[in-house]
């Protein structure tokens, strides 16, 4: 188990059991993890709800921090990007109505949320059937500086919160 190598400082006591919920996802770690970084996944949950895996995948799968950091700045990137274009829409889907701002929106079937739009910036969309996808929440600078220094320390920290991230979809509601 690779977190023996990480802990040898530490005696066999009562403190490896609790390194090791820190470490393993399930339980308690989801939980911390989850609430730790809760708008690192609500931006990683962006890039799997556009379709946009490989940015999400570098980051569960980079073999240096290094890699890790350069997909975590693209991802800013980009979204940084996507946000100096929202669009706040009324959309209404076979279920529910959403008043959200789109940080990726179109006409036709898309990723995110399709249904109709009541409302949109846009005025051709109004009337029209169409997707959106959801705006994340933007990381803090503290979380972000949290979860650099903890992948310096544990890769595996990335894929488990791109685990979180795939767990839960917010487009699969809309249709």
């Amino acid at each position: 188990m690779n977190y023996v190598l990480r802990i040898e400082y530490y005696s066999y006591t009562s403190k490896i059991y609790k390194y090791r919920k820190k470490v393993f996802i399930g339980g308690p770690m989801s939980e911390l993890l989850s609430k730790k970084y809760e708008n690192v996944i609500s931006l990683l949950k962006f890039f799997i709800e556009d379709n946009r895996y490989s940015i999400v995948d570098r980051i569960a799968f980079a073999l240096s921090p290094e890699s890790a950091e350069i997909s975590l700045l693209e991802a800013l990137r980009i979204i940084k990007s996507l946000m100096e274009r929202i669009c706040k829409v009324k959309i209404k889907t076979e279920n529910k109505e959403y008043i959200i701002s789109c940080c990726d929106y179109g006409l036709n079937e898309g990723p995110g949320i399709n249904g109709v739009f009541l409302e949109a910036c846009n005025p051709e969309f109004k009337g029209r059937k169409g997707f959106c996808v959801p705006c994340p929440s933007i990381p803090s600078n503290q979380e972000l500086e949290e979860l650099l220094n903890e992948l310096r320390e544990d890769l595996t920290i990335g894929r488990k919160l791109a685990i979180l991230a795939y767990g839960y979809r917010r487009g699969s509601e809309g249709g």
